[in-house]
């Protein structure tokens, strides 16, 4: 009557979940974090022209870093090997 978990599926979710996670919270980090000191340091300048090439990016790096989380957790998904390839093609 025990309740049977199977460890091996769990696991076959919660590692590309937990890359893409880290991906977005990564890109937040580097909004929020980098970007702004970033952003702190060129304002010291008297160009205009980098402060507005730092204001372009963002949201950008967030973008980017969901991305690289979704691609990482394509690969260490549990698809069929050729949904894999067929993604590696696409990136």
């Amino acid at each position: 009557m025990g309740i049977n978990i199977d460890y091996q599926s769990i696991t076959a979710w919660v590692v590309p979940i937990a890359f893409v996670a880290i991906g977005v919270l990564a890109g937040i980090i580097f909004e929020k974090l980098i970007l702004k000191k970033i952003l702190e340091f060129t304002s010291k300048t008297t160009s205009k022209l980098d402060d507005s090439i730092i204001l372009s990016l963002r949201g950008v790096g967030l973008v980017w870093f969901f991305l690289a989380g979704l691609y990482s957790a394509i690969l260490f998904s549990s698809l069929s090997p050729n949904i894999v390839v067929l993604f590696k093609k696409m990136f």
